[in-house]
């Protein structure tokens, strides 16, 4: 019996220990504070290549919602997206476990008009991942603004 107790006090405590640690924040939340936030007003004006070269983690994944406009026929625009430095996956699990994710906001200082077909099949918005096409097409875009979310 007194085993029982034994084991059950440490399963207990390793469990509580595990929960603690979970709700610490992320080392990619402490960077995006300590090395991102104070230069937020620095990248205004600027194109997005000069975020790029600074940040010293990946881009894994971004969000963008796009606006449809019937005049445009073969053109969506955006204006904002979200750079996102975990997958899905990993965000909901994150979600799940109360932990935020952080990410960072941007809104361009124009308008970005792409041929719908970069949304279809084989085109290079068809998935959300980040990669080196989009990198090479969004580096050259002004900030308006910029935020940290998620933090």
């Amino acid at each position: 019996m007194k085993l029982l107790i034994k084991t059950l006090i440490a399963l207990i405590f390793c469990f509580s220990t595990a929960t603690k640690a979970k709700a610490q924040v992320p080392d990619t939340a402490q960077y995006l504070l300590d090395s991102i936030q104070p230069k937020l007003s620095y990248y205004q004006g600027k194109p997005l290549k000069v975020l790029f070269t600074d940040l010293q983690i990946n881009i894994v994944d971004y969000q963008s919602i796009p606006r449809w406009d019937r005049r445009l026929k073969d053109t969506i625009q955006f204006s904002s997206t979200l750079l996102e430095f975990y997958n899905l996956d990993d965000r909901l699990k994150r979600m799940h476990l109360h932990i935020k994710s952080p990410a960072i906001y941007i809104k361009f200082a124009q308008p970005i008009h792409i041929p719908k077909s970069w949304f279809m099949e084989g085109g290079i918005f068809e998935k959300d991942d980040w990669d080196a096409a989009k990198e090479r097409f969004f580096r050259n875009f002004i900030v308006g603004e910029i935020a940290l979310r998620g933090i």
